[in-house]
């Protein structure tokens, strides 16, 4: 609701950059329709492999605008484990 009522407001920050509402809306609207092109539906699962970052959002706002009954939780792959970006293979 945020993007429709205030888009200029600053929605997202990290590293030092900052998205409004309107531009994370348009980020996350492209990304839907690459993956719709690609023949992802409903039904379909959709993971993200990265670090914490603005991109697990886009991917899971735009796998839920694709099928929005999608819950998609977060999953480690190794709990025990965590990098920063420094340590990371």
């Amino acid at each position: 609701m945020s993007a429709l009522r205030t888009p200029e407001r600053k929605a997202l920050t990290f590293e030092g950059v900052s998205w409004t509402y309107a531009e994370l809306q348009q980020r996350i609207d492209r990304l839907a329709a690459l993956l719709r092109s690609r023949g992802v539906q409903r039904g379909d699962r959709i993971g993200f492999l990265g670090h914490n970052q603005p991109a697990f959002f886009e991917t899971l706002f735009a796998a839920w605008l694709l099928a929005p009954t999608t819950a998609i939780p977060p999953v480690p792959l190794r709990p025990s484990m965590s990098f920063t970006r420094d340590t990371a293979p």
